[in-house]
């Protein structure tokens, strides 16, 4: 069964730590992890039942792309029908799979993550890789245009992350 494409997706770019002394390249762990088999394997429980895995990946040149699942078994929402909402019913240990498709650029250590907070945010990839193995600590920040600064200080921030 084929996954069908959004439209529009919005994304975000975030810009890799550089790898700590001893631990593989960003992109390197991508790609080991997601040869590992089943995608079950992959999952990690990051806390308060999100369960994230790298969901497929692939290398081409100096990129890898693929997306994460989040994998949603607690708190399902309801299916909604023309007579009310119901249940939906799921196979036993399935979920409802959240995706967030990225791509790393291993030049930059520039990755781009699609918008999605039901899914794999900055903060949760970085935890994913932490908990594979505690010496991947990457930290993921936000990678600012040109103009960014210049037009946060040319008006009235209400709010900044």
């Amino acid at each position: 069964m084929g996954r069908k494409m959004d439209s529009k997706v919005a994304v975000r770019f975030f810009r890799a730590t550089p790898s700590p002394q001893g631990v593989a390249e960003f992109g390197d762990i991508l790609l080991q992890t997601v040869a590992i088999a089943p995608p079950a394997d992959r999952e990690r429980d990051l806390g308060g039942g999100v369960v994230v895995r790298l969901e497929n990946g692939s290398a081409t040149g100096h990129t890898v792309e693929g997306d994460f699942c989040r994998v949603q078994r607690l708190n399902i929402p309801p299916q909604a029908g023309a007579e009310g909402l119901a249940p939906i019913v799921l196979a036993q240990g399935n979920g409802i799979g959240h995706m967030a498709a990225f791509l790393y650029h291993r030049p930059t250590r520039v990755l781009v993550l699609q918008s999605n907070n039901l899914s794999a945010t900055p903060n949760r990839v970085s935890q994913y890789l932490a908990t594979l193995d505690p010496a991947q600590l990457f930290s993921l920040a936000p990678v600012l245009t040109d103009d960014a600064n210049e037009r946060f200080n040319a008006g009235r921030p209400r709010s900044f992350t």
